[in-house]
């Protein structure tokens, strides 16, 4: 079972991969994704003698009527929190590897790039209702807890609660962070909490697809199982109006996730089960400050 080897035999593949997301793009935006932002707000102190006029609190000043000044720290740590959808859909698929699969090749890219540049890393797992939380930690022992529990994680509660796992990790995280959220997203009302997380993080959508996503395979009358309810049917495949529907609401959630990740300001990702997790994620980390710009 692929659950019980997945990391065992993908972890050194993973590994050399994640060396590429972190090593591969030194000239490019990546190097500041996985370092932090340079420098955080850190407190609010009185004016002093020799400190830059330039950082004058006005608001606090006027309030206080005495001159304050803010204060800066170096932010060299950046915290990585992986939210990561186990539900029962994310074992559909016709490509190569199932989306869980494609999930979890995903997860441990991410999880070992940020293991590789000593960056904490969290995670929480989540079907019909939030799982288990991995506080944010260094070690690459702790990775390998949290990619153990991911690959054991199977769906107990149908559907995907989206939303409130997202409001659970506003509560984990204290500090600016980059949130990682991996899901086929066919859910719905998660968009408040998601502008909610993207106005204090850094958030990167990523919707695991798959080729079924956009036309039905064509193979006459086939079964169809509905992993959330656990029901089976029949489709006919060979059929236009079928065809069509299936494509016009396959569109629809796509065009939902879209809409979402704009207005809140999050990075969007696509990968297919098809393609390979490390190129699309070097692809998107290279220009992953510019993408979020444009999305803002």
């Amino acid at each position: 079972m692929l659950d019980i080897n997945f990391l065992s035999e993908q972890a050194g593949k993973l590994k050399l991969g994640a060396l590429l997301l972190t090593e591969g793009l030194r000239s490019g935006n990546i190097k500041s994704v996985f370092r932090g932002q340079g420098i955080e707000f850190d407190e609010v102190r009185e004016y002093e003698y020799g400190d830059d006029t330039r950082l004058i609190d006005w608001n606090i000043t006027a309030r206080m009527n005495r001159p304050y000044v803010k204060r800066y720290r170096e932010e060299r740590e950046l915290t990585v929190f992986l939210v990561v959808d186990c539900s029962a859909s994310m074992d559909t698929g016709y490509g190569p590897v199932s989306r869980r699969e494609q999930s979890w090749n995903t997860v441990s890219l991410i999880a070992f790039a940020a293991e590789l540049t000593n960056n904490p890393v969290g995670a929480v797992f989540f079907d019909g209702k939030a799982g288990r939380a991995f506080v944010p930690k260094t070690g690459s022992k702790y990775v390998m807890t949290i990619l153990g529990n991911m690959v054991k994680t199977r769906s107990h509660f149908p559907g995907s609660d989206l939303a409130s796992v997202l409001r659970g990790t506003q509560k984990i995280l204290k500090r600016r962070s980059l949130v990682v959220i991996v899901s086929d997203f066919r859910m719905n009302n998660y968009q408040e909490e998601m502008e909610k997380l993207g106005r204090k993080h850094d958030v990167m959508a990523v919707r695991i697809t798959d080729p079924a996503d956009y036309s039905l395979p064509e193979g006459g009358l086939i079964p169809f199982w509905d992993p959330e309810t656990n029901q089976k049917s029949f489709i006919p495949t060979l059929s236009g109006i079928i065809r069509k529907k299936w494509q016009g609401e396959n569109r629809q959630i796509i065009q939902n996730w879209e809409y979402i990740c704009k207005s809140a300001g999050v990075v969007p990702l696509s990968i297919s089960t098809e393609n390979d997790a490390v190129k699309e994620l070097i692809k998107v980390f290279s220009n992953f400050r510019k993408i979020k710009a444009s999305k803002s």
